[in-house]
């Protein structure tokens, strides 16, 4: 899927050390840190969302 992703910037006319610079901050760690914080932030808001149904819908008779 790299190599994909690289020939299709290629093809765009993106020169090589921009393409080497696209892949350069990725690695194994920070995709791991960034699918937790997702996985976090996605609980987070999932909470946030039940306590504003709680608060505000369902004592008005909306939901």
């Amino acid at each position: 899927m790299k190599d994909a992703y690289a020939a299709s910037l290629q093809a765009r006319g993106k020169d090589v050390a921009y393409i080497d610079g696209v892949f350069d901050n990725i690695n194994t760690g920070t995709f791991f840190i960034s699918m937790i914080a997702i996985l976090v932030c996605a609980i987070l808001g999932g909470w946030f969302g039940q306590r504003m149904m709680k608060k505000h819908f369902i004592k008005a008779g909306i939901a």
